[in-house]
């Protein structure tokens, strides 16, 4: 498993005080594990996966109940929770479900996602959500039924599809929608795209993109863009 990758995944199962590499096939006679501990080790990040319990779907599909996901980087940390996860080794993704909470770390800034469904890339470290998602990042919360997070060389953003975002600075609320959000979360940037609205100090900009700055707490770019006073 993982031959394309080559990293090397330990498999420590607690309940059985037992160690199995990642090309064995000692599994095959066994469909209930407690306890178990996985280690991905990649040149650039190191991934820990822990869960209460395990069960054997298939040679390279497992149900796991009571998971915790760690990634540690140079540059950044990452942790999820939930209370069901189906990981799947031959794609190296995990679908996670039920009560599931994301927290990443980078330099002074956390980003947290609460879904009841996410999936998650391993190698990749990128992140899906196909149902109802709160999204937080500093005094930024976006809610979107639809989305993707990702890193791009420096750039850690998030894709929403009709996105509501609102903005809390000052003791002032903003607030915005959008078919198409985008936040860069290392440059405090928010972009509307498609059917864009934001209200802001009692007005309200209808546009067809809207580009706002989260730490100068204003619009920097606006297309096609009609303003009136928000009832």
């Amino acid at each position: 498993m993982f031959i394309g990758h080559r990293f090397l995944i330990n498999i420590f199962l607690i309940f059985f005080s037992a160690c199995i590499s990642a090309e064995s096939n000692q599994f095959d006679e066994i469909s209930d594990i407690e306890g178990v501990f996985l280690d991905f080790n990649y040149p650039d990040k190191k991934v820990q996966m822990i869960a209460d319990r395990t069960f054997i779907l298939s040679d390279e599909v497992f149900e796991l109940q009571g998971v915790s996901i760690t990634s540690e980087s140079a540059d950044k940390t990452l942790n999820i929770n939930s209370s069901i996860a189906t990981y799947d080794q031959s794609s190296n993704k995990i679908y996670m479900e039920d009560s599931v909470k994301f927290v990443t770390k980078f330099k002074d800034k956390q980003i947290f996602i609460t879904s009841e469904k996410l999936q998650y890339d391993i190698h990749e470290e990128n992140l899906r959500g196909y149902e109802r998602s709160i999204v937080t990042f500093n005094d930024l919360k976006v809610i979107s039924s639809n989305f993707s997070f990702m890193q791009s060389g420096e750039d850690i953003k998030a894709i929403f599809q009709d996105g509501k975002i609102s903005i809390n600075l000052s003791n002032e609320i903003s607030t915005g929608m959008a078919n198409k959000v985008t936040v860069f979360f290392n440059r405090n940037e928010v972009f509307l795209e498609g059917d864009a609205a934001f209200g802001q100090d009692g007005l309200l900009i209808k546009s067809d993109f809207i580009h706002y700055d989260i730490s100068k707490n204003k619009i920097i770019k606006s297309l096609n863009s009609n303003i009136e006073k928000s009832i």
